[in-house]
């Protein structure tokens, strides 16, 4: 029987669970510190990666001498993460001004997140010259968006 305000007295383990939840604490702190500092050294390695991306038309000998002027181009972080590299090759079509009106892979890079990436950025964000053709419009020219992971 228990008397009221009366303390029972500690566990014969308490002190050691105690020490275990303390210690459990330190690792889980090491833990979080340790997963901020890689987290911090991939976004290093995320940005130094976002920088190697180069496009260029497929088709040097265009007959129309088309070139790319703005190629502001979307490098997913998770596919940075993940080391995916690769080319993908666009159809493009342009309007007379050079702005795309429409795009579809034509050769995959091998990775469903860099092929959409590019596809948008060249919808997107491209600018093309296509001042020296003289052609009809709307006409349709091939890309190249390469993505490296350099780092």
């Amino acid at each position: 029987m228990r008397l009221a305000g009366s303390v029972d007295p500690p566990h014969p383990h308490a002190a050691r669970r105690l020490a275990a939840r303390r210690s459990a604490a330190v690792l889980d702190d090491t833990f979080a510190e340790t997963a901020m500092n890689a987290i911090s050294l991939a976004t290093l390695t995320l940005l130094t990666a976002s920088s190697s991306i180069s496009s260029t038309s497929a088709h040097a000998d265009s007959p129309c001498g088309m070139r790319v002027v703005q190629s502001e181009t979307h490098f997913p972080k998770r596919s940075q993460a993940r080391g995916h590299q690769g080319t993908v090759y666009i159809n493009v079509t342009l309007d007379a001004a050079g702005h795309p009106t429409s795009a579809e892979v034509d050769r995959s890079s091998g990775h469903l997140l860099l092929d959409l990436a590019a596809t948008r950025s060249v919808l997107s964000q491209w600018q093309f010259d296509v001042s020296h053709c003289n052609h009809s419009w709307p006409a349709t020219h091939q890309v190249a968006v390469e993505y490296r992971n350099d780092a």
